[in-house]
């Protein structure tokens, strides 16, 4: 079990808002039950490199990750992972979570089972930097994700702040979440209905105030791919920087109100739509 100074301890307090928990390393299995404020540092492995918290393939539970607890690993050679759901129809909740995920590869929260149902709440942020790859969250398998002020920081080539894979997967941000990225290629958001088990319901984003942004060339704010819907809300902003650089690259259905998009470098595009893709901007929109 990994231990932290003193000083840690009482920063993770006096941050996780007098919510006074314990330092604990990786937790694995189909339950699992943090206390509110907890300080787990990712201590073992698991297929090769460092994790946090992992729900087994195969094994259907729930997990609850408490009030404002932290989950920090860093593996620096390996593939580092904070947060990985396998177990079809498993549950995860959290409320303020902080993640701080880093390695040679590092992925912040894995949703990988079919039909998981996970509950982000207010205010979680996840801080993930990878070498190579990163990402902070991925979602499939037509489940659902739900979160509200969501953060997502990341920091690394050809990763994505949020994918939302497969027929039937939804995400609702609910307001005022952010998603930044940092890295040649990387995506603050995509979305597509690729692969996966048939599904009755779409693929789907939704957001309101939603913030978007991205660093570096060849990035994408949003990706949205045919047969997928993103609701963006009224005052959603999307801010790109680099060349070659896209706000939204649409294949899909989209709709906001009161739309912002921002591109700065040669190349670069506010808003292309394509195929059969759907576009319906509304008023205040300015691209």
């Amino acid at each position: 079990m990994s231990r932290l100074t003193p000083l840690a301890l009482l920063t993770g307090f006096m941050m996780s808002g007098n919510v006074a928990g314990e330092n604990i390393g990786s937790q694995t299995g189909a339950n699992i039950t943090l206390n509110d404020g907890d300080i787990l540092t990712g201590d073992a492995t698991y297929s090769g490199g460092l994790y946090g918290v992992v729900n087994p393939y195969n094994q259907t539970g729930i997990v609850n990750l408490g009030r404002r607890a932290f989950i920090n690993v860093t593996d620096a050679d390996n593939y580092a992972r904070g947060v990985v759901i396998w177990g079809n129809e498993s549950q995860l909740s959290a409320e303020g979570l902080t993640l701080n995920i880093s390695g040679n590869s590092a992925l912040g929260i894995n949703i990988t089972g079919q039909d998981i149902t996970a509950d982000l709440g207010t205010g979680t942020t996840v801080n993930v930097t990878g070498t190579a790859t990163a990402s902070g969250i991925l979602i499939r398998g037509a489940s659902s994700l739900k979160a509200e002020a969501l953060t997502v920081n990341l920091t690394g080539d050809s990763g994505f702040g949020l994918s939302v894979s497969n027929a039937g997967t939804r995400v609702d941000l609910g307001s005022g979440s952010t998603l930044s990225t940092q890295g040649r290629g990387s995506h603050a958001i995509r979305v597509h209905a690729l692969n996966g088990r048939e599904s009755s319901r779409r693929t789907s984003l939704t957001a309101n105030q939603l913030t978007l942004n991205t660093t570096g060339d060849s990035a994408y704010g949003l990706n949205l791919q045919a047969d997928s819907l993103a609701n963006l809300g009224s005052g959603s902003t999307i801010t790109t920087t680099g060349a070659n650089a896209f706000g939204i690259w649409n294949f899909g259905e989209l709709a906001a109100d009161n739309l912002t998009i921002n591109t700065t470098g040669s190349g670069s595009v506010g808003l292309e739509v394509r195929q059969n893709g759907v576009a319906d901007i509304g008023p205040g929109s300015h691209v």
